[in-house]
């Protein structure tokens, strides 16, 4: 699923995963982005082994675009976020990727190894909640494409 926006941060729209197995995260996610001030390109999976495979580009994924930003929820089926970051953190081009974790539950920062641009973010329970989020993210991707 892809879903564009206005966003002009680059000279072409910015390139998200939105790794997120609850559809209504996912909805309220796409709904918010669209305010951003930059075009993007959305693209969503919904468990950890079809995250892998789309940041590896591997089988159904092997056309995927590279990417500007990943936005990562820890509790997925199939494969945890921790398990997706551990295996980011071995692949040196994958451990360069900006991250956005996104969680319900308190992450320890000191459990995140090898992946070298990461915010935690946790996960709103409302759609004020959801606008929050969206800046924040917002204020990670103009910080990350000015250096």
């Amino acid at each position: 699923m892809t879903s564009k926006t206005r966003i002009r941060i680059l000279d072409r729209p910015v390139e998200v995963l939105l790794i997120e197995d609850n559809p209504g995260d996912v909805r309220l996610f796409l709904e918010k982005v669209k305010e951003m001030d930059a075009p993007s390109n959305i693209h969503v999976v919904n468990n950890g082994i079809d995250a892998l495979k789309f940041l590896k580009r591997e089988k159904e994924y092997n056309k995927a675009p590279k990417l500007d930003l990943l936005v990562l929820d820890m509790h997925l089926p199939l494969k945890s976020g921790f398990d997706v970051l551990t295996e980011m953190g071995n692949d040196k081009e994958l451990s360069e990727l900006p991250i956005v974790i996104f969680s319900s539950a308190p992450i320890d920062r000191g459990s995140i190894k090898n992946i070298n641009n990461f915010i935690v973010l946790s996960k709103p329970d409302n759609l004020e909640g959801f606008d929050d989020v969206i800046n924040k993210v917002e204020e990670f991707l103009l910080k990350i494409m000015k250096s």
